[in-house]
């Protein structure tokens, strides 16, 4: 029986490391392989432009929207996903920025009011469909304080274009998704290799690049109004 203890004395240390390590695993950064998310490159020909975020509609007052992306009303424009759900395509500058030492993309950005109890990653998700790009490790927020929300979006030099940022949603397909936002499935794909290596594989909550035709494509079934 001594015995028995004393190697379970010997092993305890062990078993806390190896408990460490893959408690680590779980909070892996935006930069990880895993990662839902990935910066858009910046080109060294464009350092600004117009670009849209896809806002899912959970709700929020259509004014309320507006004020948590810091625009107006009408860069907001309706779009209908499925049968029911209208969406916001929302109009915003983007930029090539360096937002640390590790992380360089195209944002727009914008700030947050922290409400008591508020996680950085409730608020991307409940307010800006997921695409809120964190700066290192997540911190505590101190209600009553703003704090920045760095959106991810893109800019392309085909002036035909323009890159929507979309979050995939329940019951989604690639098609689905070009179809709904005027694009062709192969530039999703070809805009998206890092998540998209499996082309009949999509996920929900990725955050993918798409690149919409500002004119529109023949035969699109979704519509703006």
């Amino acid at each position: 029986m001594a015995s028995h203890n004393l190697l379970l004395y010997l092993l305890l240390p062990v078993l806390c490391f190896l408990a460490r390590i893959s408690n680590s695993h779980a909070s892996e950064s935006p930069s990880s392989s895993n990662s839902p998310m990935f910066t858009f490159p910046c080109s060294s020909k464009i350092k600004t432009c117009n670009a849209s975020l896809y806002h899912i509609n959970n709700g929020i007052p259509q004014e309320q929207v507006a004020s948590l992306y810091s625009v107006n009303t009408t860069q907001l424009t309706p779009i209908l996903h499925g049968r029911d759900q209208v969406d916001y395509l929302i109009t915003v500058p983007c930029s090539c920025e360096k937002i640390d030492v590790n992380t360089t993309g195209y944002f727009y950005n914008t700030s947050y009011l922290v409400q008591p109890n508020d996680t950085f990653y409730d608020v991307s998700n409940r307010f800006y469909s997921g695409q809120a790009w964190p700066i290192g490790e997540e911190y505590d927020l101190i209600a009553n304080v703003s704090i920045p929300m760095n959106l991810l979006c893109g800019c392309v030099e085909n002036e035909a274009q323009v890159v929507v940022t979309y979050t995939v949603q329940n019951n989604d397909t690639l098609p689905g998704i070009a179809n709904l936002l005027s694009a062709e499935i192969s530039d999703v794909l070809r805009m998206n290799t890092k998540l998209t290596q499996n082309p009949g594989y999509i996920d929900v909550g990725w955050v993918l690049y798409v690149p919409m035709e500002k004119n529109g494509l023949p035969q699109v079934k979704g519509r703006l109004f």
